[in-house]
């Protein structure tokens, strides 16, 4: 029970510092959700302004650009939409309406959608930005441009069209460029090959008539032992049959005894020494005292009998002497002969061979295992006519190795050194080659005793057209086309020249790295 007498009738109500603590409350809270109102609003008007500045920067990048811009939408493996992105109004008033109208036709055309749209499905499916070229016949103009593929999202791609017209044409008139270089350098290669070739006829040339008599002398040999053999084959014939019925068993052993010391005999006299042997044999035929001693003993140096005559003293007492000596003398002329004509041969084998050799012009382009001495011995018996006009020719040939060249090219080089060391000393003075190996290197030096060249000219030698010949004697390629050769074969060639003696030195690489 309220005891109402003893309660003040104000407490009954809330106090003014009450109410006023919870205005206070109440306002803070306001003002709390006001400020975070304030915040999200000025966070949405940020992201507006942020969108609103994205939009304006995307749409100048898109009107900034040049190229032509799609956007392509898929739904699924089918086309949805192509939209045509907004571009440089400038640029778009100068744009072919036929370019848009094409390209965006081409997405439909049968021919060009499915490589095309399966560009946009990859980079779609990658994520990644794809590249690719393709050309568009506009106006009877044929158009290529570079696409650049680069996806928005999971369904749709910024399609970015660059015109290369220009840049095709350039690349094609590049290729042909190259293709018209490569077919100038294809003629310059086979002109040089010409003039090598022509270079080496040039000297053949000159060689002819050196190389006829060559071979015209062995053939004179040829034809001289054939009629000796002609005539000694008929005396003989009439000859056998009578000196057989006159000799005794014993004396027909003398004889074919005889024949068998012609054999043994070795190597040639030379005039004095034969007329040494002819005096002394003389002078023992006439100490036996036998009739025309000084003829006997002329037979006897001619049929190899040069020392000791006593085994064929029964043949020479016997009363059929002269027919004996006569008969052996037609048979062994026949073997003599026969000799001479096997050298004749092997010496026209030879010249024949290394013409072959020289001549040949191989047109496999391929480098073959060879050695260098053959080739210089080639040339050397091609000039033989020359050298031996006073001429010496030394060889120094150490063995050396089998170097990949191309033989007949290196056989031209050959040809002009020689050449030019026989002229270099008038056709008198001494020839030295040397072959030896330096390290992986063949060395080959040709060192002659001619007048030798003037450093000023030194320099020179090796340049195209220089010569120091009259008119009409020399082409000025000669060492030209030498140095040609040894830079083919990835060598060099070194000149050493003073008065009386001019040394040309020659290094090639045993193996040659092909050429990248």
């Amino acid at each position: 029970m309220i005891n109402r007498q003893t309660m003040n009738p104000l407490e009954a109500y809330p106090t003014v510092d009450t109410l006023q603590n919870l205005v206070n409350e109440q306002t803070a809270e306001l003002r709390q959700v006001n400020q975070q109102l304030q915040l999200e609003i000025d966070e949405h008007q940020t992201l507006e302004t942020h969108l609103r500045t994205s939009q304006q920067k995307m749409r100048a990048l898109l009107e900034a650009m040049t190229e032509l811009v799609l956007i392509v939408s898929m739904q699924g493996n089918q086309l949805e939409n192509i939209e045509i992105a907004p571009m440089n109004p400038n640029y778009a008033e100068q744009l072919d309406a036929k370019l848009i109208s094409q390209t965006v036709e081409s997405f439909f055309q049968e021919q060009t959608a499915k490589p095309w749209l399966s560009q946009v499905q990859q980079a779609l499916a990658t994520q990644q930005t794809l590249n690719f070229d393709y050309s568009l016949s506009i106006s009877e103009e044929q158009l290529w441009f570079s696409a650049r593929i680069s996806p928005i999202s999971d369904t749709s791609a910024l399609w970015v069209a660059r015109d290369i017209s220009d840049r095709k044409r350039a690349e094609e008139a590049l290729r042909k460029k190259n293709e018209e270089l490569a077919s100038t350098l294809q003629q310059l290669q086979a002109t040089q090959q010409e003039l090598i070739q022509s270079e080496k006829m040039a000297s053949l040339g000159q060689l002819i008539a050196g190389v006829a008599h060559e071979i015209n002398t062995p053939m004179g040999a040829i034809q001289a032992s054939i009629a000796n053999i002609s005539s000694a084959l008929n005396n003989s014939l009439h000859q056998l049959p009578q000196l057989f019925q006159k000799l005794s068993p014993e004396r027909q052993a003398d004889f074919f005894a005889l024949l068998a010391a012609n054999k043994q005999h070795q190597g040639s006299l030379s005039f004095r020494e034969e007329r040494k042997c002819k005096r002394a044999l003389t002078k023992q035929l006439e100490a036996l005292k036998i009739d025309d001693a000084e003829t006997l003993a002329n037979s006897l140096v001619y049929l190899g009998i040069t020392q000791d005559i006593t085994p064929f003293f029964p043949l020479i007492e016997d009363s059929s002497c002269h027919l004996v000596l006569d008969t052996a003398y037609n048979l062994i002329t026949q073997q003599n002969n026969s000799k001479n004509i096997q050298l004749a041969v092997a010496r026209v084998a030879k010249i024949v061979f290394a013409l072959k050799s020289y001549i040949r012009q191989s047109d496999s382009g391929q480098m073959s295992k060879a050695q260098v001495t053959e080739g210089i011995d080639v040339v050397l018996t091609i000039y033989q006519n020359q050298l031996k006009q006073g001429i010496e020719v030394v060889k120094h040939y150490q063995d050396v190795p089998d170097i990949l060249c191309y033989p007949e090219e290196l056989n031209q080089v050959w040809t002009n050194l020689v050449h030019n060391a026989i002229q270099a000393m008038n056709y008198q003075g001494t020839l030295v080659i040397k072959v030896s190996q330096q390290n992986n290197q063949v060395l080959v030096q040709f060192t002659d005793s001619g007048c030798g060249i003037s450093p000023e000219i030194q320099t020179k030698i090796f340049e195209a057209f220089f010569t120091t010949k009259p008119m009409g004697e020399g082409s000025g390629l000669g060492l030209n086309i030498v140095n040609k050769i040894i830079q083919k074969h990835q060598g060099r060639i070194e000149l050493d020249s003073v008065p009386g003696k001019t040394t040309f030195s020659i290094f090639l690489p045993i193996m040659v790295i092909a050429n990248c």
